[in-house]
């Protein structure tokens, strides 16, 4: 047993070793290793496992065509706002973000964690066991490209705020199997897997699925094609399964109207926008464009009415052992106040730097 050990640590030794960790800024007078995130994927080619940075900047660095193993941790989003909707707490001090105009997970992008970035069109997912966490998707979420023959397995999404749709590859020949999806808030109109219905299978569990939700508006339905998946725990303004909806499974869902089917602890004709959130027409104030989107306090059909291995749990984004992270923060300390001097004198002998910094 002791041998094991030992080159298994050994082993673990190794790899951290030849891990390397990378800088990505084009802010000006800034001096790191690349301004573009294209240019630090290229160059992580012989260092499988990589950390990239992508640092806080107002201008963006371009697309992605990921096609190796890599960690890329970004700013986050929402990270200033103004009048009706208020800033999160203990965001960052750069107000900034990780800008990319696309991102395409390509074969080779095995265990890659994608974290805190602002995608600005499509994300296209084409390899196993990625992860794409706390960042804001103002695009369509692809599960593999037309024509395609690739497969993929066991992709997590989870902690994002998604505001285009769902759909997955064309190929009949490429599965995209066991997807993850979780405590996401999604905006999106449809999730659309028509093209390759019997070859797309997973998970919804404790998201919140709010179209319209820029607008405040239930009026429009979000319209699922989907079989084979499980749902659970999930909040829906109106839904429209259409002809699959007993194609799928469901357990402790809320939606306004009846497009989930009853039993299961499935709650129906619940109106999220009075009943379940903070503020879903972002109206009010006191609330973040993604922290309105948190349930009210009191009497709340969503409170723990979802379940997670037997435990109770609230249903939603917000709920659950992994709940929505406000603003898409990474896992990593941030410093959301900084306070320096604007002005050092010659022979000054120290100054005085005020810090504060949090983990998420």
């Amino acid at each position: 047993m002791k041998k094991v050990y030992l080159a298994l640590l050994c082993t673990s030794i190794t790899l951290m070793a030849s891990a390397k960790i990378w800088r990505v800024n084009n802010n000006t007078g800034i001096v790191a290793d690349f301004t573009n995130i294209q240019a630090a994927n290229d160059a992580a080619a012989v260092h499988n496992g990589d950390t990239i940075h992508v640092e806080a900047s107002a201008s963006g660095y371009g697309g992605i065509y990921l096609n190796k193993r890599l960690v890329i941790l970004g700013a986050g989003y929402y990270l200033t706002e103004t009048s009706p909707m208020v800033a999160n707490p203990q965001t960052e001090a750069n107000p900034n973000i990780s800008y990319f105009s696309f991102m395409y997970l390509n074969p080779g992008s095995k265990g890659s964690v994608i974290s805190g970035i602002y995608i600005n069109s499509y994300c296209i997912i084409q390899d196993s066991l990625v992860t794409v966490q706390h960042c804001y998707m103002n695009g369509d979420f692809y599960f593999g490209d037309n024509g395609t023959t690739l497969s993929a397995y066991a992709d997590t999404i989870r902690q994002n705020l998604i505001t285009g749709a769902f759909r997955a590859g064309s190929s009949s020949v490429g599965k995209y199997k066991n997807m993850l999806v979780y405590n996401n808030i999604i905006g999106g109109s449809s999730m659309d897997f028509s093209s390759n219905i019997n070859r797309v299978d997973g998970y919804f569990i404790n998201n919140d699925f709010v179209f319209y939700y820029s607008a405040g508006s239930q009026g429009n339905a979000v319209n699922i094609t989907t079989a084979n998946f499980v749902y659970q725990n999930n909040i829906w303004g109106y839904v429209n399964f259409g002809a699959y909806q007993t194609s799928n499974v469901y357990f402790n869902n809320i939606c306004n109207g009846t497009g989930v089917p009853a039993g299961n602890s499935n709650q129906q004709n619940i109106n999220a926008s009075t009943a379940v959130y903070k503020d879903w027409t972002g109206n009010g104030a006191g609330f973040s464009s993604d922290g309105r989107f948190a349930l009210k306090t009191g009497a709340n059909p969503a409170s723990n009415t979802g379940t997670i291995n037997g435990v109770s749990v609230d249903c939603g984004a917000f709920g659950g052992p992994a709940p929505y992270i406000l603003s898409g923060m990474p896992n990593m300390p941030s410093i959301y106040t900084l306070t320096v001097p604007t002005q050092i004198n010659a022979g000054t002998a120290s100054m005085n730097v005020t810090i504060s910094s949090a983990s998420h």
